[in-house]
């Protein structure tokens, strides 16, 4: 997985973790460290997984592209596809 891939999850968590933190709860009736509080946490820490996990299904259903099947096992690649007799690439 590529760091990139967690650039959104990084731009959900951070802004709800300094404004849910920062400034809501310390100026709430819920201040501390309380079931509200940790409840709020825990929902972060949800969606945290959750997002992991779908970028791991997400990353497993991939088809390999088209450039990746054509390679050999030490990376060079083997020319370009084989055409069906008869057919050309603008029409199948």
């Amino acid at each position: 997985m590529k760091p990139r891939y967690f650039s959104p999850l990084a731009g959900f968590v951070v802004p709800s973790l300094l404004i849910g933190f920062g400034v809501v709860i310390p100026g709430s009736c819920i201040a501390g460290v309380n079931n509200l509080t940790i409840g709020f946490a825990t929902t972060l820490l949800g969606a945290c997984g959750t997002y992991w996990l779908g970028i791991r299904a997400v990353l497993s259903d991939r088809v390999p592209s088209l450039e990746s099947t054509r390679r050999g096992r030490r990376g060079e690649t083997a020319g370009p596809a084989p055409r069906a007799a008869g057919k050309t690439p603008w029409r199948s």
